[in-house]
């Protein structure tokens, strides 16, 4: 009787344990319910729903703050998630198609805008820019006149304590932006090979930035002409050298030296 009543118990257990785990969201659901509370401007409730990575990089306040700014945009925004996500253990990546308003056409009007509001600022005036594109963009989606599209767009989440995550990558997003800042600074400082090095730790991060491919291929050509110049350099050879004093201007005061250099590669040929 007693083993009957703890089979029956076991079969309980067993039945509770697999309703619990068919009752686990999946990362496809969770994402959804972060792009929904996104789209409606629920930052409080889609920051609960980040990675540990995200929330410890910036606070709700923060992530809410920087969100406003693509508030109207992302209130005409619909998606769609295509397929079942690429699980991994802990991990998944899920795509997801995303149309929203296409804002290209108005990138002209956008730098009329800009190039206005810099030159009232040379002249002492307010960069009111930012409220003015605002402003026309609130016009043209209550227009209706914008035509959409639709981009897709994978994301990353993470099994933390048995429930999924999103990953915005806000840290990984900093560390790109600092990189990409250290490499401008070395091109210009002409330390090239550092800055290589630099555009090619941004790659590993991202492998599709373009900013970086392009900073990267432009830094090769640099090295490349630097290492060519180099090259030509070692096949001058300098003989005849003379060093005396010779008639300068009276603001010169130092003497003179005359040489002949000739181009070893250039008598070759």
């Amino acid at each position: 009787m007693f083993n009957r009543r703890l089979k029956s118990a076991s079969l309980i257990l067993a039945s509770l344990a697999a309703l619990a785990g068919c009752m686990e969201k999946s990362p496809e659901s969770i994402l959804k319910q972060y792009l929904t509370y996104f789209s409606n401007a629920d930052y409080k409730n889609a920051y609960t729903l980040l990675s540990v990575q995200d929330t410890k990089f910036m606070t709700q306040e923060e992530f809410s703050d920087r969100s406003a700014d693509s508030a109207l945009l992302w209130s005409e925004v619909s998606f769609k998630i295509k397929s079942k996500p690429a699980v991994t253990d802990d991990t998944a990546k899920v795509a997801v198609d995303i149309t929203s308003p296409d804002i290209r056409p108005l990138m002209k009007d956008a730098m009329k805008i800009a190039m206005a509001s810099a030159l009232s600022k040379e002249d002492g005036g307010n960069d009111d820019s930012g409220d003015a594109l605002q402003q026309m963009l609130e016009e043209k989606i209550k227009e209706g006149k914008l035509p959409t599209m639709t981009q897709e767009q994978t994301y990353e989440l993470v099994k933390e304590s048995g429930e999924w995550k999103v990953v915005l990558g806000f840290a990984k997003q900093e560390k790109i932006k600092d990189l990409l800042s250290e490499a401008k600074d070395l091109r210009e400082q002409n330390k090239l090979n550092v800055a290589k090095a630099k555009y090619e730790e941004v790659l590993e991060l991202d492998s599709e930035l373009v900013e970086a491919k392009t900073g990267l291929d432009e830094t090769k050509g640099e090295i490349a002409s630097f290492e060519e110049k180099q090259a030509y350099i070692k096949n001058v050879e300098l003989y005849d050298l003379k060093s005396k004093y010779y008639s300068v201007p009276d603001e010169w005061k130092e003497g003179a030296v005359k040489a002949k250099i000739t181009d070893i590669e250039f008598m070759a040929e």
